[in-house]
């Protein structure tokens, strides 16, 4: 996409590639974050929703 935009896109270019760049970047980020969120909240301790929760036992 950067390439296309760049190459054939109209006025300000580059502006408009890098800042497309930029943004898929961010949101990029906040999904990997949001999934390492979820890996660390679940009772589970994995990403998979079916597994039962673990249980400690009190001893």
């Amino acid at each position: 996409m950067y390439l296309l935009i760049g190459i054939w896109g109209s006025t300000n270019k580059e502006y408009a590639a890098l800042k497309l760049t930029i943004m898929l970047l961010a949101g990029s980020g906040l999904v990997f974050v949001g999934l390492i969120m979820t890996y660390f909240t679940s009772t589970a301790g994995s990403f998979d929703f079916i597994a039962p929760p673990r249980r400690r036992i009190l001893a």
